[in-house]
């Protein structure tokens, strides 16, 4: 796990830089917000740093590609399964930075209930980036495209998904009991997660030959 964060704060010194700044200062305006009111000012960092949270991933293979040294990187004395666990790995530790952050935001602003329809949006985060990585190594090289249309359908999900159902509650529209009974973000969480031990597994498999380090 170590070895993961480095290698990534290493190739992303710039990204995590900004990344962490705007992490602490969410978290001084949601902790100046139990004395002096200001949650808006809080939501509207933390869905910049949540996004660049959940997106963590994409901006690493973009920032491989823009300096062209993922021929460099690849040649490393590393094989393919150790790579597909790397990027796996660090989609989950990004996503679950976003939902800690977002839910300390969620408990600082007396909104605790929703971080059940979160789990949503972490879900759906998590699937997209999975489909990135599978795209990856199935094919020869990195597809931006179909990167970029993944990760707008995440943002959009968020919101039309996530947002609407915490306007409403601002609005007093709905209450926090019509999530106290449902089970079904834990059990997409749960589907989620055997996905990506499957996926996991297929890569292994099947990845095909990206460099000539990996040639079959």
């Amino acid at each position: 796990m170590l070895k993961e964060l480095k290698f990534a704060n290493n190739l992303l010194r710039f990204h995590n830089t900004i990344l962490i700044a705007f992490t602490l200062i969410t978290i001084g305006l949601i902790i100046l917000n139990f004395f002096v009111p200001s949650d808006g000012f809080a939501q509207f960092t933390l869905t910049i740093t949540f996004v660049y949270w959940i997106t963590y991933y994409t901006g690493f293979q973009l920032v491989i590609n823009k300096y062209k040294i993922s021929e460099f990187l690849y040649v490393l004395p590393k094989n393919i399964e150790d790579w597909i666990r790397r990027d796996l790995f660090i989609v989950i530790f990004s996503n679950i930075g976003a939902y800690i952050l977002w839910s300390f935001f969620l408990v600082g602003t007396d909104r605790i209930f929703m971080m059940i329809p979160l789990l949503y949006m972490i879900s759906i985060s998590i699937f997209s980036s999975v489909l990135i990585i599978s795209q990856k190594y199935l094919n020869t090289r990195f597809n931006e495209k179909f990167m970029f249309i993944l990760n707008m359908s995440t943002l959009i999900f968020f919101l039309v998904g996530y947002m609407p159902v915490q306007n409403l509650y601002d609005r007093g529209m709905i209450n926090q009991d019509v999530f106290n009974f449902t089970w079904l973000p834990f059990i997409i969480l749960a589907l989620l997660t055997l996905f990506v031990f499957w996926i996991n597994r297929y890569l292994r498999k099947h990845a095909r030959s990206k460099h000539m380090l990996w040639s079959d």
